[in-house]
């Protein structure tokens, strides 16, 4: 089971407390839905939502997410805030960096290590296999964005997958890592806190040169 006190503690000694209040199930059909629901009853920016399962859990393209309970880190964040209309869809290219940076580090070699990368606004890859998923959802009102939300998996300790996928997936586990998930949670944010305040300000062109850098699909044709 997630450890709450331990990931509260672990996100105070980072110096933030963006995630915070964390609600933690374990089961529910989607944590995006359980995260979107909270925002338009007033949930605060930052507000977190974790399962150890999802039922009807979701990546892009309404694709299945496969996850055993508590093999997976499956949380979903509130975002509020002063985006332009046509800059809100790269909350999902931020998130991207987040949590790239966070699996780097929990394979031990650093944030700056570049097999690990992004492809697109919905993944992160290391050794040409997905580890991660992104999916970001906004409320809309009166043509304005109330909030958005952003969802992640993570594959922790998974070790097997579904056949349809088990060629283009892995897990920090099966990549040497035994990376609490309370600590990789903590990772995550903080690392969004930084990537959300660098495209509030700066807009997507501040996202640009690290998107560039850890493009997977760089160099293809």
């Amino acid at each position: 089971m997630f450890d709450v006190e331990l990931f509260e503690r672990l996100l105070r000694a980072r110096g933030s407390s963006f995630g915070l209040p964390l609600s933690v199930a374990l089961e529910t059909a989607s944590t995006n839905d359980d995260a979107l629901a909270a925002a338009g009853a007033g949930a605060p920016h930052g507000a977190t939502f974790l399962a150890e399962r999802q039922t009807r859990g979701r990546g892009r393209r309404g694709r299945r997410w496969h996850a055993e309970a508590g093999d997976s880190l499956l949380f979903s964040v509130v975002v509020r805030s002063d985006l332009p209309l046509d800059v809100v869809p790269a909350t999902a290219l931020a998130a991207g960096l987040a949590v790239r940076s966070a699996v780097a580090r929990a394979l031990g070699d650093g944030d700056t290590d570049e097999r690990v990368g992004v492809k697109g606004a919905n993944g992160v890859w290391g050794e040409q296999k997905k580890n991660a998923g992104v999916l970001s959802e906004s409320q809309l009102q009166g043509g304005a964005v109330v909030a958005s939300v952003v969802g992640v998996g993570i594959n922790v300790r998974t070790t097997a997958f579904p056949d349809e996928i088990a060629a283009s997936a892995t897990s920090l586990a099966l990549a040497g890592s035994a990376v609490g998930r309370e600590a990789l949670l903590a990772d995550v944010l903080g690392g969004l806190e930084r990537t959300l305040w660098k495209l509030t300000r700066g807009g997507v062109s501040s996202l640009h040169e690290e998107l560039t850098r850890f493009d997977v699909l760089a160099g293809r044709s």
